[in-house]
């Protein structure tokens, strides 16, 4: 679900012909030839990654909010007023524990968003200085990501609405040692691992 950076670096041609017309790279190996046809494959691959990133990240932030929802809904059900009742039977541990997972995806998804508008913006301008006779795709990803905006979810009214359970949790709770902090942030995190075409987003400082 992450920006295969290799994959388009690779389709960039970054061997190709220079300006100069010479035939060989920076390495003095024989220099490949960039086509209008590969400038069209480059242009596709990268507005396929880009929507790639966009639905997992709309989907992944989507079922956060279809959790606390949840979660909301089940505190909501409880009747604190019965002194014999649901109080001491709901489920205050697994309460916790899925805020507290909840709390460390919406981080890791945070993350993974600025990883990957990281590697969209690396990407294209290294196209753009490698092929300046095409158009600056640079300014063609600024207009994809007005419409794909992965990189801008605001993620205070999540935060905002895991922070009031937080409170719910310590006002009804019988033992304050009981609630971890908050800032622990303990909890298994869903998204998968980085890559290592990912990897090399970061590691490559020639962009």
């Amino acid at each position: 679900y992450y920006i295969g950076y290799d994959k388009l670096k690779t389709l960039m041609k970054e061997s190709a012909v220079s300006d100069s017309g010479s035939k060989k790279n920076k390495k003095g190996k024989d220099a490949e030839e960039f086509t209008d046809r590969d400038e069209n494959i480059f242009v596709s691959a990268l507005d396929s990654e880009l929507e790639k990133v966009y639905t997992f990240q709309t989907s992944q932030y989507n079922q956060l909010l279809k959790r606390i929802e949840e979660v909301e809904n089940k505190v909501s059900s409880m009747n604190l007023e019965d002194a014999a009742g649901s109080k001491d039977k709901f489920d205050w541990t697994g309460l916790q524990t899925e805020l507290e997972n909840i709390l460390s995806e919406s981080k890791e998804l945070d993350h993974f968003a600025r990883l990957n508008f990281t590697g969209f913006q690396k990407i294209v301008i290294k196209h753009d200085r490698i092929h300046p006779n095409y158009s600056s795709v640079k300014a063609l990803l600024s207009i994809r990501l007005k419409e794909l905006p992965f990189h801008s979810e605001d993620y205070s009214p999540l935060l905002h609405r895991i922070s009031n359970l937080y409170s719910f949790l310590r006002e009804n709770i019988s033992s304050a040692s009981y609630l971890s902090n908050i800032g622990s942030q303990r909890g298994s995190a869903s998204l998968p691992n980085a890559s290592t075409s990912v990897s090399s987003v970061t590691a490559h400082e020639d962009a």
